[in-house]
């Protein structure tokens, strides 16, 4: 696919330090989670991909994430999908009432458990993961902040939250890209 072809889509999956909702388990009671910085730092050093669905964790897969960060926010994200999908894309950018969370379906690989209770159930926090899937176009996600976005398609629509965040993920992108292209240029010399 040649770059006219694809569309870029971004986002953070998990936004670090946030508690998610409230999950169920086995024995009827529950517990939160919270993802610890630094989590993922492993599944990326070893080549982290996930298959990208629309809009649900069933969804049709519309593409592969190949390229992660983390940063101070969370973990960030990137992938270019076919243009075929751009109607599949429209409800993440819609003025009114946009689909724009996304979820990550976690492997949880290690984890503890926080002293302090959150809401009176205890607090379950991530210290290393990885991904089966993210899914994209949600109106909503287990984790508060987790949002994905359509860099080409900002306009006086687009909500400031949304352009706050892609503040800091491009600054983080271009970091992570020019170390790339540094690594590349030494392999040459």
């Amino acid at each position: 696919m040649s770059v006219g072809d694809t569309i870029r889509l971004a986002g953070y999956a998990i936004r670090y330090d946030v508690v998610s909702t409230l999950y169920e388990d086995d024995a009827g009671g529950g517990y939160y989670l919270t993802i610890a910085p630094g989590a993922f730092k492993k599944a990326i050093a070893a080549g982290l991909k996930a298959p990208l669905q629309i809009a649900a964790h069933d969804g049709d897969i519309i593409g592969e994430v190949g390229h992660w960060f983390e940063d101070d926010v969370g973990l960030g994200w990137w992938a270019d999908i076919s243009r075929e999908y751009v109607t599949d894309l429209a409800t993440i950018t819609a003025a009114a009432k946009p689909a724009d969370h996304c979820s990550l379906m976690l492997v949880i690989d290690e984890e503890t458990t926080a002293e302090d209770p959150h809401l009176g159930s205890p607090l379950r926090v991530v210290t290393r993961a990885s991904a089966e899937h993210l899914a994209v176009g949600l109106t909503r996600a287990a984790f508060a902040g987790s949002k994905c976005w359509v860099p080409s398609e900002f306009n006086e629509h687009t909500p400031h939250a949304i352009l706050d965040l892609n503040a800091v993920w491009r600054e983080t992108y271009l970091k992570v890209q020019t170390a790339r292209l540094d690594k590349r240029m030494r392999g040459r010399s």
